[in-house]
């Protein structure tokens, strides 16, 4: 491939076959503070870049940002040691700023400024999308081209049993797999890790009794069956690679279900991506091969809506609120705990007692007490119960007080459900 070099706000990226190359430019508010200041060029290998960010401008006079993180020790391939280059660079300096600087920092010397963030503007933007995807094409075939080396199956040297926790380490080394990512491929042991993280992740994963409905590959932007390990998994019961599922329900802790198989039935549905736009994705139905999955019990599930609970917490209530009106489901999704537990999104419930600002929406009292950080005491109410084929969206929740609640679910009045219906359907701004 040819080399690709993009100019962003505060600096170049430059696309080779096997690296990347990000040169800093000083930005005039950093001169101003008269800092010291670490400027220079880094490179990185496609084979140490763990992970891809990225962020699109979304409102005028905001820039966006593309993130690599990589594994191991920066280096510095050059660095940047002349001030007037510096200023060259930058369009917005005028030559009293010029001639200013000059005189006051003639001894100004870039240090080798760390950074694998590179900003850009609107007009860039396009760009960087497209530069992004080439990264990504990039590390897939440099992880297809380590893993083919001295390629020898080993999949009888893997035992684990159901229920096992383990940690990152552990599922490297036992699958000869990468460090990262939702999908992990290995052509050393012929088999495909896959990770369905219900603490920290993009995705939309779904339980429908012993099926999981899991989200292919792809953080931004539609997705597509053929890209990455999305084909690994289409394929999979033709190419005789043999597929393994993990949960994590606390961070860094993995927990083993069994080996998978799909039905070959994928679909597509809207989700929100890491930029918070909607998109289709690609959903794959799997059951567990030999094994009923795990049935972990309430503590456990409800661990996690706490912890999800705190994540929206630190939102605010727009952030809030677009979350929660992206989740529309046609099918409520639901797993055996100790007995049958649905999901129920936390943007959702999250959302409902914002909107709600503090006013039961069925007597239209006060909430009677506040919580221990301030904020009034309601509890969400799903107008028509999940059980009933009821739907865990926006539309169909309201926050009322404890007395309504009880109320609502030893009376079920029609006129109460009706009012609430309504107030529900009115409170969609």
């Amino acid at each position: 491939m040819k080399e690709v070099k993009l100019t962003g706000f505060d600096g170049w990226l430059t696309l080779k076959p096997k690296s990347i190359i990000i040169q800093r430019i000083i930005p005039m508010r950093d001169l101003r503070k008269k800092q010291d200041l670490n400027e220079g060029t880094t490179e990185i290998p496609i084979k140490n870049i763990t992970e891809i960010r990225f962020k699109s401008v979304r409102k005028p006079k905001t820039k966006g940002f593309i993130e690599f993180k990589i594994l191991g020790e920066k280096k510095i391939s050059s660095l940047v040691k002349n001030l007037n280059d510096i200023f060259d660079s930058i369009p917005t300096v005028n030559e009293f700023e010029r001639s200013t600087f000059s005189s006051k920092n003639k001894s100004l010397e870039a240090k080798g400024y760390y950074n694998e963030t590179v900003w850009f503007t609107k007009a860039q933007q396009d760009g960087f999308k497209e530069i992004k995807k080439l990264i990504d094409e990039l590390i897939d075939k440099e992880q297809n081209a380590i893993e083919e080396l001295n390629e020898i199956p080993n999949k009888d040297m893997i035992e684990i049993k159901q229920g096992e926790i383990l940690d990152n380490d552990k599922i490297v080394e036992l699958f000869k797999c990468s460090p990262q990512g939702g999908m992990r491929r290995s052509h050393k042991t012929n088999t495909l890790v896959i990770v369905s993280n219900h603490v920290k992740s993009i995705y939309s994963d779904k339980w429908y009794g012993d099926e999981l409905h899991y989200t292919a590959m792809g953080s931004s932007g539609d997705q597509s069956l053929n890209f990455g390990q999305n084909k690994t998994l289409h394929q999979s019961n033709d190419n005789g690679i043999e597929v393994h599922l993990f949960e994590v329900f606390d961070l860094k802790q993995y927990t083993y279900q069994g080996i998978i198989v799909y039905d070959g039935n994928a679909y597509q549905e809207k989700q929100t991506d890491i930029e918070g736009n909607q998109r289709l994705v690609w959903m794959f139905p799997l059951k567990l091969k030999n094994n009923r999955p795990i049935r972990f019990n309430q503590k456990v599930i409800k661990k996690l809506q706490l912890t999800k609970q705190k994540n929206y917490n630190k939102l605010n209530k727009n952030q809030v609120k677009r979350l929660a009106e992206s989740k529309k489901v046609k099918n409520q999704s639901f797993r055996i705990t100790e007995s049958k537990s649905f999901d129920r999104d936390e943007s959702i419930k999250i959302y409902a007692l914002l909107r709600a600002e503090g006013i039961c929406q069925l007597c239209d009292k006060p909430a009677p007490f506040s919580k221990k950080d301030g904020s009034p005491f309601l509890e969400v109410h799903h107008i028509e119960y999940l059980a009933n084929g009821g739907s865990d969206t926006i539309e169909n929740v309201a926050a009322i007080c404890p007395n309504c609640h009880r109320k609502m679910h030893a009376l079920e009045n029609q006129i109460d459900i009706d009012k609430l219906k309504k107030s529900a359907i009115e409170r969609l701004d």
